[in-house]
């Protein structure tokens, strides 16, 4: 189910445009299954044969062609939110019908599964483009309509975003690759011919004389990004998936390819955005290179959103925008900019990652000390961004980076709020990523005057850890924080014991390490146990 969005950017035009495109591809189809019927029902049966011929005639071919056309306009209605989508199925393009998932534990609110329905219905449904079923083996003798390069660049881009951007999907790059080359081929050296265009010729996939028009090398590299209207190059794309072929063999390779990339569009921002995850993903390999990689990251998304300040089109809000304007703190609301939004990309957003490079920037000490309030406000402003206007699912990590965030510039209260929120995605985490978080989480409650809290949550997550000997740990050192008496004293001096001796038969750093610390605390606490025995003493002998 699709019901029409009411917005000031829905003209005409691109409804005139959406009418035109249906209207004219129906008049082929309508002559095409006529043909089709008489060529493919006459002995009752229906083969790959048939749909050979009927798919490589003239008539078939411009279906096709017109097919690409109208559904590279659907996935940019998508994108751009022409719709609101509660349930789309269409059984035509072999959609599977996508029911919207509303579950509190995974999304904050309707705006986030728009994200999913085009990573795994929309693009993957509109990329492979059969008109008909029996057309799938068929598949590789096609000639791929430009619409269809266009599409598959979108297709591998999102699959790249959320993956190990190493593993890269070489095979698929390399056929893209391939078909580019030779759809550009079939485009530069077109004859089109509109005489008798609803008469049948058969075998018209070995002449180029179907499509509408011949077209100058830029005429068939330029197009209009589906999300933002800014107009891209095909060529700098396919420059940029070569390049990333060479990514894991070698780094020289692809950064020559990559500027190649750059030097043929320089507001390639789907080539700045890979750079950035690759970044992300290999900032701390090497410890001499985390500063540079880090900085190298931070202004990336920095050039990008300056690229982005050109989007012309009016770009979708959420409809409860101002209650969630409302719903931020004073102290942060003063930070937005005045219009209250950056220009990003809403299903793959630049702000994002730009708050966490600052993050890591003043978290690792990397800035000098008059420039580390500027790019806290950088973080935080980023982050707002993001919650207000973007399409991006703020699962887990996101709550965790926040909290980091708080934490850092002393706002407790807000931090163990983000802890809070993290708290239930907890089951989806590689539980040995997380676990140093605990101890911000705890120093948090504890600052704030909670350690009952503090030791519930605590209690908590050493079950939850199945009592993991870095949660033990913790737990041992709030409850010397937090010990007032010599018997509580005494009480955790004897579980501290028993502790060290069952990590003494462990030899691995982690744990090498926790051992040190807990040694270091127990002499600590008879240190402490000794003194008020000594006070004690005084105060019974007077």
């Amino acid at each position: 189910m699709l019901a029409i969005r009411k917005r000031n950017f829905l003209s005409p035009k691109k409804f005139s445009l959406i009418s035109s495109s249906v209207t004219f591809a129906l008049d082929f189809l309508i002559h095409g299954l006529k043909e089709l019927g008489r060529i493919s029902y006459s002995d009752n049966k229906f083969t790959p044969l048939h749909a050979h011929q009927f798919i490589t005639s003239n008539i078939g071919l411009k279906i096709y062609h017109l097919i690409a056309k109208v559904s590279l306009l659907m996935v940019k209605s998508f994108i751009q939110e022409w719709f609101t989508i509660n349930v789309y199925c269409n059984s035509h393009f072999n959609l599977r019908k996508f029911k919207v998932k509303k579950e509190t534990d995974e999304y904050e609110d309707d705006r986030f599964y728009l994200d999913r329905i085009i990573e795994t219905v929309v693009l993957p449904s509109f990329t492979f483009l059969c008109p008909f079923p029996p057309l799938a083996p068929l598949s590789s003798l096609i000639p791929f309509p430009r619409e269809y390069i266009i599409l598959k660049v979108y297709n591998l881009i999102y699959k790249m975003r959320n993956v190990n951007i190493l593993n890269i999907h070489e095979d698929e790059i390399k056929e893209l690759l391939e078909n580019y080359e030779l759809c550009k081929f079939r485009y530069l050296n077109a004859k089109p011919n509109m005489e008798n265009i609803y008469e049948m010729k058969y075998e018209q996939d070995k002449n180029i004389n179907y499509l509408e028009k011949k077209l100058t090398e830029d005429e068939f590299n330029l197009f209009e990004d589906l999300e933002t209207n800014l107009q891209l190059n095909l060529k700098s794309l396919m420059k940029m998936f070569e390049a990333f072929l060479y990514l894991k063999s070698d780094y020289n390779k692809f950064n020559e390819l990559f500027n190649e990339c750059l030097k043929i569009d320089e507001n390639n921002f789907y080539a700045l955005q890979l750079k950035v995850n690759y970044l992300m993903l290999k900032y701390s390999e090497n410890s001499e290179l985390i500063s540079d990689r880090l900085m190298e990251g931070y202004e990336l998304c920095n050039r990008v959103l300056t690229i982005l300040q050109n989007v012309q089109h009016s770009l979708p809000i959420r409809e409860d925008l101002d209650q969630k304007i409302n719903e931020i703190p004073k102290d942060e609301r003063e930070y937005l900019p005045t219009d209250n939004r950056i220009i990003d990309l809403i299903l793959n957003p630049f702000c994002y990652p730009l708050a966490l490079f600052s993050l890591y920037l003043i978290k690792f000490n990397l800035l000098p000390r008059n420039e580390v309030d500027s790019y806290f406000i950088t973080a935080m402003i980023s982050f707002t961004m993001c919650e207000l206007y973007t399409r991006l699912p703020l699962r887990g990590a996101y709550y965790l980076e926040k909290a980091d965030l708080y934490f850092i510039g002393n706002s407790l209260e807000k931090a163990v709020s983000s802890f809070e929120k993290f708290e239930k995605y907890f089951d989806r985490f590689n539980k040995e990523n997380i676990i140093f978080q605990f101890e911000k989480y705890a120093t948090c409650l504890l600052r704030l005057g909670k350690p009952v809290e503090c030791r519930e949550m605590l209690d908590k997550y050493v079950k939850l850890y199945n009592g993991h000997f870095r949660m033990k740990w913790l737990q041992f050192r709030v409850e010397y924080i937090t010990s007032e008496t010599n018997e509580q004293l005494e009480k955790i001096k004897e579980k501290l014991e028993q502790f060290i001796n069952e990590l003494s038969e462990f030899t691995n750093a982690s744990v090498v390490e926790v051992l040190n610390n807990a040694q270091t605390t127990l002499l600590e606490i008879k240190g402490k146990i000794k003194k008020k025995s000594k006070v004690s003493q005084f105060y019974s002998s007077n």
